[in-house]
């Protein structure tokens, strides 16, 4: 299956935090093993990250990374992004206002 990243094979560790998806059939988005590695990943899991995609690339997708974060994560990456600001996450369509 053809990734859906640039960020070439995925190491061990990294395809250990993507454990709820099938990444022999479906290689996920740069959006998805962001999140999984700035939520739950160790600091040589992020090191790999921010070598292989870049900042410009981490701050472009954290708007839909944010999400899936915690508030302690997302503050985390919002410093090491230089991001002061960032625009309001869609409303999810299945839950109350």
């Amino acid at each position: 299956m053809k990734p859906q990243h640039s960020l070439g094979q995925l190491p061990a560790a990294i395809e250990r935090l993507l454990w709820s998806y099938d990444i022999r059939e479906t290689a996920p988005s740069l959006a998805i093993i962001s999140a999984a590695v700035m939520e739950r990943g160790s600091v040589e899991d992020m090191r790999w990250l921010l070598k292989r995609a870049g900042k410009s690339a981490l701050r472009s997708i954290l708007p839909q990374c944010a999400r899936r974060l915690s508030p302690r994560s997302l503050a985390l990456w919002k410093c090491l992004l230089n991001i002061n600001d960032l625009p309001k996450p869609q409303r999810i369509p299945w839950t109350a206002e």
